[in-house]
């Protein structure tokens, strides 16, 4: 008799529960590697979002994608900015236009936050057997092929 395969309700839950695991059995929180830097979560949001872009950004296109006012973006990018962790410059061809972009110290403070991440992951699988852990490696990269990639630029 073939087994059957589970329901997209029963891997959902399956995948939630794992997740809900490894976050609750992790020494360090992301939040509080997230709340150590002082930063507002827009704020992050916004460095996030400046660090898909391929290039400096002006104001209103970083609003749009973290989903705040121009008044509300600018005032998280003077924080930014005067953190030294974002660039704000006039456009080239239209001085009223102002561009963002990470600096290297903002850089720099991303990919702290995505090495503090990776090893949030790494300590709880490192309690599952290396033959679970294999297919469970082999499994999670066959899942992200259909996925949308995270466009995330990590230094």
């Amino acid at each position: 008799m073939p087994a059957t395969s589970p329901t997209l309700d029963a891997t959902a839950t399956c995948v939630a529960d794992f997740i809900d695991r490894v976050l609750s059995s992790a020494k360090v929180t992301a939040v509080d590697s997230i709340a150590a830097t002082e930063l507002t979560v827009s704020q992050l949001r916004m460095m996030f979002v400046l660090a898909r872009c391929a290039g400096p950004s002006p104001v209103n296109e970083v609003a749009d994608g973290v989903g705040l006012s121009l008044a509300a973006a600018g005032r998280a990018a003077d924080r930014l900015v005067a953190l030294g962790l974002v660039d704000r410059r006039e456009d080239d061809r239209d001085r009223r236009v102002k561009r963002l972009s990470l600096t290297d110290t903002g850089h720099d403070l991303l990919a702290e936050q995505f090495r503090v991440h990776a090893e949030f992951v790494r300590g709880p699988l490192a309690e599952v057997p290396t033959d679970v852990r294999t297919r469970l490696h082999d499994a999670v990269a066959a899942a992200a092929q259909y996925l949308p990639a995270a466009h995330i630029c990590r230094p």
